[in-house]
């Protein structure tokens, strides 16, 4: 008997199609879920970074009479004045208590364009405000618990105004003063002890000193 010859089996072209067709809808079901998982891992990663800067500016306090940088004279290693207003030096600081300034960049950050291995790296002209993320709360006190200390800058809605909790002359600043609308997300905070991920602040909170802005910035929250 002759054997039989069987030709190879190809896909036809509608069947390749089809193929890809199929491909494409599992690709525009899972790449969503994807991508929230990992800005769900890169959030958590910053609320992890606040928790460490909270933790830092509470143990710098412990040795400052329950005062945060921006409350603290300079000669006793603060900012208070208008060097307040910015943000890169109220953390340059706290740097003992803070460790790394690694921990200041908020991994969704589009704004922050630089990670820096050190302090005197991150104290640099160029990389101050480009390796910083978040924000340091001027009227955040040891001794009024529901107080921020630190949060990212994803907060929107602020009205120009002068910090004089800092400085007896004002430091430019940005207001976030209750019934304002325009405030954007909708802020809320449960404790000093936690610092607050995506612009979250409390009733009592006046002032915070924003990244990449002007040199002198704060942003102020006044409840009604």
């Amino acid at each position: 008997m002759k054997a039989v010859s069987r030709k190879p089996y190809a896909f036809t072209l509608i069947e390749l199609l089809v193929v890809i067709a199929v491909i494409a809808v599992l690709a525009a079901l899972l790449l969503p879920a994807l991508s929230q998982a990992k800005e769900k891992a890169r959030r958590a990663k910053c609320v992890s970074n606040l928790k460490q800067v909270a933790l830092g500016f509470k143990t710098f306090a412990l040795d400052h009479d329950d005062f945060y940088p921006w409350h603290t004279e300079p000669i006793r290693g603060g900012t208070y004045g208008p060097a307040a207003g910015q943000g890169w030096k109220n953390y340059l600081a706290a740097s003992n208590e803070l460790g790394s300034p690694q921990i200041l960049v908020c991994p969704s950050d589009r704004a922050t364009k630089i990670t820096v291995a050190d302090w005197s790296e991150f104290s640099q002209l160029t990389n101050r405000n480009s390796a910083l993320s978040y924000f340091t709360g001027l009227d955040g006190y040891e001794q009024i618990p529901v107080t921020l200390l630190a949060g990212d800058r994803n907060i929107g809605g602020a009205e120009a105004s002068d910090c004089e909790s800092v400085d007896a002359t004002g430091v430019p600043a940005q207001e976030l003063k209750g019934g304002n609308t325009a405030i954007w997300p909708t802020i809320r905070l449960p404790s000093s002890a936690v610092a607050a991920d995506q612009g979250s602040a409390a009733p009592g909170l006046r002032f915070f000193s924003v990244p990449g802005l002007v040199a002198a910035t704060a942003v102020i929250w006044s409840p009604d």
